[in-house]
């Protein structure tokens, strides 16, 4: 058992010394048209990010990333704001190839 897990280890050691640190391509971040009349629903939102992982989450697979960003977004009655939203994070993040997890926290009215 013990022998495994240092195969293990060594292998992920060699895998990260082959793959290299994310670059940049700042042609490629330019700011993107944002239409205000168009109609995002979250299925849209969903086929067009398939590659997130449940949960939000999202890093570059042919690099490392050097930034790890956890967004938090409180969600409250703003349903069409927040697909809005999430459209463009998950655009903007991926081009800037940026480990990322994003957080939707409900917000409550306390009594």
């Amino acid at each position: 058992m013990n022998q495994t897990v240092q195969i293990i280890k060594c292998l992920c050691t060699l895998i990260l010394f082959f793959i290299e640190y994310c670059h940049l391509n700042k042609q490629e971040l330019g700011i993107p048209h944002i239409n205000v009349d168009e109609v995002i629903n979250m299925t849209y939102v969903e086929m067009e990010n398939s590659d997130v992982e449940i949960g939000g989450h999202w890093m570059p697979n042919d690099c490392i990333p050097y930034q790890k960003v956890a967004v938090i977004l409180p969600h409250r009655n703003r349903q069409h704001e927040y697909q809005t939203l999430l459209k463009r994070l998950h655009s903007m993040l991926k081009k800037q190839k940026i480990n990322y997890t994003i957080f939707i926290v409900t917000q409550v009215k306390f009594l």
